[in-house]
């Protein structure tokens, strides 16, 4: 009994889900996975968030503290005097008002020191005893002053800095120091002056190394996106670049982002703008849950090798004759429609394979028939178009037949007859070979309409010949030049007062045949050259005459030699027009 494919799934089916019990220790371990790694985020995000914290009791407990001095009447007194009787009096202030900025001092030990520049603009620096008189007002030549001038903050933190303080026993010792406005207490909106409380770096560094052990790197950043402190036992998994391209593309919120190497957790601005980032490698991370990736990883060895064991040649069965189907019609894709397929497996696919060869005997079928339906059709569009010529070619001769005839010039119009009927001879030649004439007769046929139109303009113009030796015996579409030189004639010279001439030029142009029409006449301005080869209908007022197609000459060329060619044209008004028609040398016979 042969089976179906139905069946074969079914049964294929129910071993995959017998074997998917075992396999959904695999689906277990990426779900627990996720869940403690995203427990881990969760935790290390919630532990930047106390440091970022306590950093935030640290500045808020710096700003309370610089309130509470700008406050302080003798201070006050101080900043906005901007006169003294001597600089003895000046200086008395300033020890009043820097004592008990000094006493405030005492009671924060993270403080190192302070300074202020009056609204006169004096600096003056609490540790006057010891330290230059100029002293602080040098260290505002540095960068990290520099950089805050460019701001309009009411308070800012600085960059970190070296500051000297000999009253502590210290040569230099680093500092940040945090800069507020100091506003009068009766007038809010006046500024007096600057005070600057200069705190120890390490305050606020005690804080990140206790609480920051736990992670591969750490990083303290100011506003601006500078490192001020950074802790990184893994610089090759991590690099600083990399952090501050980080910052530039995170929002004001906590943010998590992964990296081949592991994920960096950026905490949200604190209220100064500083942000802690912290870095945690997957290794650091797979150690966590390293117990359950061995268990899971055994697992999953055991129900693999279980599978191949079992389901593989199930799957090889079933899968070896789509295979060879996908390729067949890969194969017919291609273009070759020889391919046919030999499947026995007495199932829906070997149904589908018989049905597959049907289908490319009949696309091959049908190909002939639209190969040969379009070459008819082809054929018929092009006798279409040349004998769109004729009608109009035809008025034109018997206009000039009635015009001679009015004239009483028998012998004359016996010679216009003449070639009236070369011509008709020649133009009845559409059928087999009839499409083609060779470059010798066309010039014969174009020399025949010549004769008649020299009857009628006689004296308007001359006709000139520059034809190759070499090209005369090719082959080219026939009534190609005549109705070109009948443009010119008409469109050209006619319109014109004096006597003008065309000139015909056919030669070889490397790999190409090149026939030019020019004349000296009246030419063309761009927008009737853009509608004559759109074969857009042009008629002129004062004249019965239409222009020939060129759209249609540019069709029949196209029709047999492909888009590739065709012909351009080239005018200006007042001085004449050029035609050019290119062929391919390589399609015609010699």
């Amino acid at each position: 009994m042969k089976l179906g494919i139905k069946a074969k799934i079914l049964g294929a089916t129910g071993l995959v889900v017998m074997i998917s019990l075992m396999l959904s220790g695999i689906w277990a371990y990426y779900y627990f996975q996720k869940i403690f790694k995203e427990k881990a985020i969760k935790d290390d995000a919630g532990k930047i968030d106390q440091i970022a914290q306590q950093m935030e009791y640290q500045i808020d407990d710096i700003r309370k503290y610089a309130t509470s001095m700008i406050i302080i009447p003798e201070v006050q007194d101080f900043i906005k005097q901007s006169r003294y009787a001597s600089y003895y009096e000046q200086l008395v202030s300033a020890r009043r008002a820097l004592g008990l900025m000094m006493n405030q001092l005492f009671l924060r030990e993270y403080i190192h020191s302070a300074a202020v520049i009056t609204i006169s603009g004096s600096v003056w620096y609490t540790d006057l005893h010891t330290m230059p008189h100029d002293y602080f007002k040098s260290k505002l030549k540095e960068s990290w002053y520099q950089r805050y001038l460019g701001k309009k903050d009411q308070f800012y933190f600085s960059d970190p800095y070296q500051i000297s303080n000999y009253s502590r026993g210290t040569a230099a010792e680093p500092v940040i120091s945090y800069i507020v406005q100091m506003h009068d207490v009766d007038q809010s909106e006046k500024i007096n002056g600057r005070l600057f409380l200069n705190v120890f770096l390490s305050h606020f560094e005690k804080n990140i190394l206790t609480n920051s052990k736990e992670y591969d790197a750490f990083y303290w950043v100011n506003q601006d996106g500078t490192i001020i402190y950074q802790r990184n036992s893994t610089p090759k998994d991590i690099r600083i670049e990399e952090v501050r391209s980080q910052i530039k593309a995170s929002d004001e919120k906590t943010s998590v982002i992964e990296n081949a190497k592991g994920y960096l957790i950026l905490n949200h601005p604190l209220s100064n703008g500083w942000r802690l980032i912290s870095f945690t490698s997957n290794r650091k991370m797979l150690q966590r849950i390293n117990f359950i990736f061995i268990f899971f990883l055994c697992f999953t060895l055991i129900s693999l090798a279980v599978i191949i064991v079992v389901v593989f040649p199930i799957i090889l069965r079933i899968t070896n004759p789509i295979t060879e189907l996908t390729e067949a019609m890969k194969q017919v894709a291609s273009g070759n429609l020889d391919t046919s397929l030999q499947i026995t497996s007495g199932d829906e696919l070997e149904t589908m394979a018989n049905g597959f060869n049907r289908m490319v005997v009949d696309l091959k079928n049908h190909l002939a028939k639209s190969v040969e339906y379009e070459r008819v059709k082809r054929k018929m569009e092009y006798d279409i178009l040349l004998s769109q010529i004729n009608p109009h070619f035809i008025y034109n001769v018997l206009d000039t037949v009635i015009y001679m005839a009015r004239k009483k010039k028998d012998q004359d119009t016996v010679n216009l007859l003449g070639s009236f009927i070369r011509i008709l001879q020649d133009g009845i030649k559409v059928g087999g070979d009839g499409l083609l004439t060779t470059v010798k007769q066309e010039v014969e046929m174009v020399n025949h309409y010549v004769t008649i139109q020299e009857y009628r303009y006689r004296g308007r113009f001359t006709m000139k010949w520059e034809v190759e030796e070499t090209v005369v015996n090719l082959s080219i579409p026939r009534s190609l030049i005549q109705p070109l030189v009948e443009n010119a004639l008409y469109h050209g010279i006619c319109p014109k007062d004096e006597t003008g001439v065309i000139k015909v030029v056919i030669r070889r142009d490397r790999e190409d045949l090149e026939i030019r029409v020019e004349d000296d006449g009246v030419g063309m301005e761009k927008g009737l050259i853009a509608k004559l080869l759109a074969g857009e209908p042009i008629y002129e007022p004062e004249s019965r005459m239409r222009p020939i197609g060129i759209a249609n000459i540019r069709d029949r060329i196209r029709y047999l030699y492909g888009k590739d060619y065709g012909l351009t044209i080239e005018s200006t008004v007042g001085k004449g027009t050029v035609i050019t028609v290119k062929l391919p040398m390589n399609s015609m016979g010699s």
